[in-house]
């Protein structure tokens, strides 16, 4: 009987013979994750890492991946254990050297140059890794790193006690350490455990014998390829999802807008009548009823929107377009809010926001402003020396905006471009096209400091100096 539980090899018993052992790919050598979609690599060292295990441990099989594989399983064989542990511990070396240290999200992986071959098997010589998972770690923390004492990291365990990893430097240790803690924080074999029985649940009956496409054995550029290629069928399918669903939501959002377009237009008739019988008692919901008709133009729903689809030509689409933006400048009071002079990113920004989806093109608006004047709807193109082109009402007046500036200047000692602008709640390059204009009137002069650029009253024309 005492032979059954001697067959602890008399050979080098290390630490890397005490916890389990992880899979390497045949041909390239490279480390088969576990699970194999969800374990990354976040750290590789050179081979000049040190395992410490200070008490001596059971050995674990070399075909065994798990720590409980180990060569005892009972209470009876545990006290032979015993005996054989006692009987072979001047055997145990408490350290290896030359490793290459992996840290992944789920594990610490040991990889060391020379195999370990068992006389009888060829099949187990390529496997030249053990790992140790990051679920029995409770602690992680540095040591050493003075002139006689190497950099190193304490782990205190679960299943092995106190792990020692020894470094040349303290620059790999203090590496290495980051990214323990933070696979420590992140704790991805947690998500895993969750995620196995939902994925027990969603496999389909007779599915079970399948192999994955993305099995254990699949490592390298083949596991690229088939999750790249997963990846890419998943962002198809939540792609056609999500068009599905906008178009069905477009077309939602046009059948309101009808509704809309006759509540409003029912609202201009009501108000159209009022206005002919000079009657001007308009109740409180009256007034709100206009207020909402004004907000729902603003976002783009009162607006039946003119389309080339419903013009029949691009020359009628233009016509019928400068008509519509011309009645959508005065009716929203735009234009005037402005001073009766708007840059072109101004009119496209709020006119394609009142038109809501029907959105129209920077060369459809270029078009468009060049009839405004031919068709004789209130307003017109104006193209500054500088090169800025504005839309520009009728009735607006230069003079009469050079003296608003020389006043505004005259009262605050000296005006900017910035400040003209905050003041009459316009663009800024418009307001210092303004200014310019005002200073070629002779209303204003400037002055070019390294603060800013500023216009004063022009007392020397204007005053009679």
């Amino acid at each position: 009987t005492r032979s059954k539980h001697t067959a602890m090899p008399k050979q080098r018993w290390s630490p890397l013979s005490c916890i389990p052992t992880a899979t390497l790919a045949q041909h390239s050598g490279l480390l088969v994750p576990e699970p194999p979609d969800d374990e990354v690599e976040t750290l590789v060292t050179p081979p000049n890492v040190q395992l410490r295990i200070p008490l001596a441990l059971p050995i674990i099989t070399e075909g065994s991946t798990k720590s409980s594989d180990t060569v005892v399983d009972d209470d009876k064989n545990n006290n032979h254990a015993a005996n054989d542990h006692d009987e072979y511990s001047d055997m145990y070396e408490d350290r290896d050297d030359n490793l290459t240290l992996i840290v992944t999200t789920h594990r610490l992986v040991f990889i060391y140059k020379q195999p370990q071959p068992q006389p009888s098997s060829s099949s187990k010589s390529n496997n030249k890794a053990r790992s140790m998972d990051l679920s029995l770690l409770q602690r992680a923390q540095t040591s050493g790193s003075s002139y006689f004492k190497s950099p190193k990291i304490i782990l205190t365990t679960e299943s092995y006690g106190e792990v020692l990893l020894v470094f040349p430097d303290s620059r790999m240790r203090d590496q290495t350490l980051t990214k323990i803690d933070l696979s420590l924080r992140r704790k991805a074999w947690e998500r895993q455990q969750q995620q196995q029985p939902q994925n027990k649940q969603q496999t389909p009956k007779g599915s079970g014998s399948r192999p994955s496409q993305t099995g254990s054995g699949s490592v390298g550029v083949a596991a690229i390829i088939a999750r790249n290629k997963r990846r890419n069928e998943e962002a198809k399918a939540l792609s056609k999802s999500a068009f599905g669903d906008f178009e069905g939501l477009l077309q939602r959002a046009r059948d309101v807008q009808r509704v809309i377009e006759k509540y409003s237009a029912t609202l201009d008739k009501d108000k159209q009548k009022n206005s002919s019988n000079n009657n001007s008692d308009y109740d409180s919901s009256t007034e709100d009823e206009i207020k909402l008709t004004n907000m729902l133009r603003g976002m783009g729903m009162a607006t039946n929107a003119v389309t080339k689809s419903s013009a029949g030509s691009t020359s009628m689409y233009h016509e019928q377009l400068a008509r519509q933006l011309a009645d959508f400048l005065s009716r929203s009071g735009a234009l005037q809010s402005s001073g009766g002079i708007m840059t072109l990113v101004d009119v496209y920004c709020l006119y394609n926001r009142a038109r809501g989806t029907n959105l129209i093109s920077p060369d459809d608006l270029l078009s468009v402003v060049e009839l405004l004047q031919t068709l004789q709807l209130g307003m017109s193109k104006r193209k500054f020396p500088s090169g800025v082109v504005v839309i520009q009402a009728d009735d607006h007046d230069d003079e009469l905006m050079a003296k608003k500036l020389r006043e505004l200047s005259l009262n605050n000692g000296g005006v900017t471009a910035l400040f003209a602008s905050q003041h009459f709640k316009i663009n800024l390059i418009l307001a210092t096209e303004l200014l310019l204009a005002a200073e070629r009137l002779e209303y204003l002069c400037r002055d070019s400091t390294l603060e800013s650029l500023m216009f004063f009253p022009n007392r020397f024309f204007l005053d009679g100096w």
